[in-house]
């Protein structure tokens, strides 16, 4: 058997039950009337919070937008990329969110998990959008990217599977989930996404279209993004053919490697 990677000759997505491919493709398709929303490069505010900048962040989600049309896409970064901004949305209006952020995995207590956000100016409280927040949400959406660190992840829980956020969304109304196994480089990451949004934009199914952008990267003459590390930890989870997007074309910009994890 020669070597190789399974993504060279196979579109790969991950469904956590039969029963639950069933589901998702049993509802109505979705009546969003807008494309994209991007939510990213939350503040940090203290630095023994652990959290650092993410400048790559930023250009991650404007990139990803722009491969939208004008009136149909929104952006919430930086100071304005906060859990109240996000809450006051109507989300159901949006058939992809992508959040290029921080985020937080307890596998002990996954109730603690969540997505880093900024905090208004003078506000208290949780500046995560915790996974019961998320379990609230009102989506409609065919895919949410959660191009943060080992947003995979969960607690296994024996009759319930993999408790986390993927589970969250799932439960709020998305279709499909792309995730990371483990920590992801900043900026890489913003080219891929950048691939991966340009590849979706060709027609065919969400998986096709990661599965494309993976091999960009592996053909890639740069050999740091043939590395595994900057292309294999991103996973589909859910209906791979949720929808089909058909923004106009582009080409992806690939930059220098470097930037932090996320």
């Amino acid at each position: 058997m020669g070597e190789g990677y399974l993504v060279e000759e196979h579109e790969l997505v991950y469904i956590p039950s039969a029963t639950t491919l069933r589901l998702l493709r049993g509802g109505k398709p979705s009546a969003a009337s807008r494309a994209f929303l991007g939510v990213g490069n939350p503040v940090p505010e203290l630095p023994q919070e652990g959290f650092p900048a993410l400048p790559f962040s930023g250009q991650e989600v404007e990139r990803a937008a722009a491969h939208f049309p004008a009136a149909e896409r929104r952006v919430l970064l930086g100071m304005a990329a906060t859990k109240q901004a996000l809450q006051d949305l109507d989300l159901a209006d949006y058939r992809i969110l992508h959040f290029a952020t921080h985020g937080r995995i307890d596998e002990e207590v996954p109730s603690r998990s969540g997505i880093l956000l900024s905090r208004r100016d003078g506000a208290a409280g949780e500046r995560f959008l915790t996974l019961n927040e998320i379990f609230h949400l009102k989506l409609d959406s065919n895919l949410v990217v959660l191009s943060a660190c080992r947003s995979r992840r969960g607690r296994l829980v024996r009759g319930e599977g993999l408790v986390g956020i993927t589970r969250g969304l799932f439960c709020a109304g998305a279709r499909s989930v792309m995730v990371s196994l483990w920590n992801v480089n900043d900026r890489s990451t913003a080219d891929f996404m950048d691939a991966f949004y340009t590849e979706l934009g060709k027609g065919g199914s969400l998986a096709g279209a990661l599965r494309r952008a993976k091999l960009d990267f592996l053909a890639h003459p740069r050999s740091g993004y043939r590395a595994t590390t900057r292309w294999a930890p991103f996973l589909l989870v859910g209906d791979p053919d949720a929808g089909k997007v058909n923004p106009p074309p582009g080409t992806p910009t690939i930059h220098a490697e470097g930037g932090w994890f996320r």
